[in-house]
């Protein structure tokens, strides 16, 4: 059970209850924790015991949204009861779509912290690996991705921000192959190719922002937010667009950390891919098993986050954006605090 910005997480095999108007949740019939429900604004269970109808009652009518997710964080169902805290988020989350300096105001944030937790990714890495990389290389990079992070924050539209983040995933992109420490032969990098994944660096990474896209959509979900109706990424058809604003925070130091980990660590090797067609490679049953393995590892490893400060795990990190997104637009905060990865 992990308890967030009047939140509750609850993971299988606990079991939650209702007494006295308190949750209790509870592991093999002894107390985890208890606490009262008028504390609580969103319930947020994962797994697939029963929920006692009483709890259920009780969150209809204290107006706490219970949300149901699969063990892995896919986003299932929500109890709601009264859809007005919802329909209100949502309905202020649409006006300040259509308001061009609220999205400015957001989508800097969101790329300057795309900029910003790429260079921590960097940083993590030359830490590491600090025999295995150049020092004025490392510096030299670091420099770069400052630059960045002050270009973001001083952007006066969404065309240079747009043109910022293109900056940024070149940066990136460019220097990636140097972050590869062992297996060099096997997964050689020479840019980023999505359709298809022209090597088994790009099959990892295209694997992994599928994966962050589904936490992403389940975090939004579970906050009330409407994953469709975003402030930078463009409208489209079918386009999640703010699932993939909010993944701009956490594509370096969720995803391609996880990328970076698995090859470096050893995770995947050469015979975790298949070649499909020519330059076309998929994962293997064996490969995607310990992929995804690995995954659901590495979203349980612990971190502190800079605003809530508090230790949470990696798997949570987005779901706390997305709470605080949604304070944001009730006008319960000031501004919106993207995650900014300080320390390696």
């Amino acid at each position: 059970m992990k308890k967030l910005i009047k939140s509750v997480f609850v993971y299988s095999p606990e079991e939650m209850s209702l007494e006295d108007n308190h949750v209790i949740v509870t592991v093999d019939g002894k107390l985890l924790g208890r606490g009262p429900l008028r504390n609580i604004e969103v319930i947020c269970y994962y797994g697939y015991k029963p929920i006692r109808p009483a709890l259920m009652e009780a969150c209809i009518k204290h107006g706490v949204r219970l949300n149901v997710l699969h063990p892995d964080g896919q986003f299932i169902s929500a109890v709601t009861g009264s859809t007005y805290e919802s329909s209100n988020t949502r309905r202020l989350q649409y006006k300040a779509a259509s308001d061009s300096s609220v999205c400015l105001e957001i989508a800097k944030n969101l790329i300057m912290a795309k900029a910003f937790n790429t260079r921590w990714l960097f940083g993590l890495m030359y830490r590491d690996y600090e025999s295995q990389i150049d020092r004025k290389t490392a510096q030299s990079r670091a420099d770069t991705f400052k630059k960045i992070v002050g270009d973001a924050l001083a952007a006066k539209d969404m065309d240079a921000l747009r043109e910022i983040r293109k900056n940024t995933e070149k940066e990136l992109y460019s220097s990636f192959d140097d972050l590869i420490m062992i297996q060099k032969d096997t997964f050689k990098f020479e840019g980023r190719s999505a359709k298809p994944p022209t090597d088994k660096v790009n099959t990892l990474l295209s694997f992994a922002y599928e994966l962050l896209e589904e936490l992403c959509t389940s975090a939004l979900e579970t906050a009330g937010l409407d994953s469709f109706s975003g402030f930078f990424t463009k409208e489209k058809q079918g386009r999640p667009a703010l699932t993939f604003d909010l993944m701009e925070e956490f594509r370096a130091c969720i995803a391609d950390k996880y990328v970076l980990n698995m090859i470096n660590k050893g995770i995947v090797d050469a015979d975790s891919f298949e070649e499909v067609a020519e330059n076309d490679f998929i994962l293997t049953e064996s490969g995607s098993e310990a992929a995804w393995e690995y995954w659901l590892e590495s979203l349980t490893a612990q971190t502190m986050h800079p605003y809530l400060e508090e230790q949470v795990e990696w798997g949570l990190v987005p779901y706390a954006s997305a709470l605080l997104l949604a304070r944001f637009l009730r006008e319960e905060i000031d501004k919106y605090p993207p995650f900014l990865r300080k320390k390696p």
